[in-house]
Order: structure tokens, then C-alpha cells, then sequence
């Protein structure tokens, strides 16, 4: 294989790996815990 080839498979390795950083982070921090309730605070009254 080319050297072309290879730096492609590096950058997809890398953006997939920065993608799985990227969403074990926001697992962490607590960004999944409420999905549907984000639709129904508009309705509220403050």
C-alpha cells in the first residue's frame, strides 16, 4: 500500500477515536441523563 493509504487509515483511526472520547465525555458529564425533558420545559411556567 501507498503512504497515501496509510494516512488516510490514520486519520479515520483518529477521527473514530476522537468521536468515542467525545461521546464517553458527554456519558459522564450527564448530557444523556434527560433527553425527553427538554421538550416539555418550554411549556412550564416560570
Amino acid at each position: 500500500m501507498t503512504i497515501g493509504a496509510w494516512m488516510l487509515i490514520g486519520v479515520c483511526l483518529s477521527m473514530t477515536g476522537g468521536a468515542g472520547m467525545v461521546l464517553l465525555w458527554c456519558w459522564k458529564t450527564g448530557q444523556f441523563d434527560d433527553a425527553e425533558g427538554v421538550k416539555y420545559r418550554m411549556l412550564q411556567d416560570d
